[in-house]
């Protein structure tokens, strides 16, 4: 598959674990820090629905009450880049960085994880044309064996190292992804990708069909790649006509 391909179907990495649904359970304490959990998780609602102005309002208050709070600050860098606002989003990634970096190891006071916030900066420096540095984040990220979304940032630092020219790592990403979540959409698409730069059609068609059967055929990426598989299947088609009436 050639990289104008590539590029359309991935054209920024996958955030992950970000939104929080419904709204918050709002207490009568005063403590800081529920008020702070309380107004994330009813900003990040907001987010979800797509009321910047609402979230906006919400993560704010949040971090009047703590301002190293590193959910909100992760909150307002979703935000942020969502609004296409990459100077503010980049600030507020670095500042939930150090948030976290002040964190207690094996702490639960905070609701966004360190690999977490890598792979979102991560895709934000990629949507920016800074592959290295979003490489960098996702090998970071990807150090946490613990982290339950290991498998999606593998993808991510396969997708991106294969954007920097790295393909061998990049294989080696995308095979320990698929041996941690061999069943996961994400990467099960991811395969299917590498199955039809491999040139192996019929592998790609059944890592495609398996995708499809799992998460459905009305995707970006799905439909690229069907769209690819199809002229590849009709090529061959053609030649071995070609070749039969010689």
């Amino acid at each position: 598959m050639n990289t104008h391909l590539r590029r359309a179907a991935i054209s920024a990495l996958v955030i992950l674990g970000v939104l929080l649904g419904g709204c918050a359970s709002w207490s009568s304490s005063n403590n800081d820090q529920e008020s702070a959990d309380a107004y994330t998780e009813l900003g990040m609602g907001y987010l979800a629905k797509g009321q910047a102005d609402k979230a906006h309002t919400a993560l704010s208050k949040a971090l009047a009450k703590r301002s190293n709070d590193a959910a909100a600050l992760h909150g307002m860098a979703l935000l942020e880049q969502r609004e296409g606002n990459v100077q503010a989003s980049a600030e507020y990634y670095q500042r939930t960085l150090s948030a976290l970096a002040n964190v207690k190891s094996g702490s639960d006071n905070t609701a966004v994880s360190l690999p977490q916030v890598q792979n979102n900066y991560a895709s934000l420096l990629f949507e920016q044309g800074d592959a290295p540095g979003a490489c960098a984040q996702l090998a970071q990220a990807t150090e946490d064996t613990h982290y339950s979304g290991r498998a999606g940032v593998l993808v991510n630092l396969s997708q991106c190292r294969l954007m920097t020219g790295d393909k061998d790592s990049a294989r080696q990403a995308l095979a320990e992804a698929q041996r941690l979540a061999p069943h996961q959409p994400t990467v099960i698409i991811a395969v299917a990708y590498q199955k039809l730069e491999d040139g192996d059609i019929a592998g790609s068609r059944a890592y495609l069909t398996r995708y499809q059967q799992l998460a459905g055929d009305g995707s970006r990426e799905a439909q690229l790649l069907d769209a690819a598989l199809a002229r590849k299947e009709q090529q061959t088609s053609a030649s071995d006509t070609q070749t039969h009436n010689h």
